[in-house]
């Protein structure tokens, strides 16, 4: 919410909406080929885990560290709002993402 604060509910509604498309986008590509690109990578679900669970504490800790969040305070801001950080990890994160894989 601190995100979107002050813009209009007609931008909200436009990032809302970009940030599912985006989540589900990320979750269905995972979904089909993700095995297929960890196993390519020489990566193990364990390890996918593990660094995911690093970034998400690490983006925390920025914020709690920090005190506030960078904000967005324009509608041209708002442009890739939905894609990161709210589609991705936040929507679709590394615990979805292991989930579906």
């Amino acid at each position: 919410m601190t995100l979107t604060d002050g813009f209009d509910k007609k931008i909200i509604a436009k990032v809302v909406i970009q940030s599912v498309i985006t989540a589900s986008v990320v979750t269905l590509i995972f979904l089909f080929f993700g095995p297929a690109l960890l196993a390519f990578m020489g990566i193990t679900i364990e390890d996918f885990m593990i660094a995911g669970g690093i970034l998400l504490g690490v983006l925390s800790l920025t914020d709690i560290l920090t005190g506030e969040k960078k904000r967005r305070q324009t509608a041209s801001d708002s442009e890739s709002l939905g894609v990161v950080p709210l589609g991705v990890p936040l929507l679709s994160g590394p615990a979805l993402i292991t989930t579906t894989i």
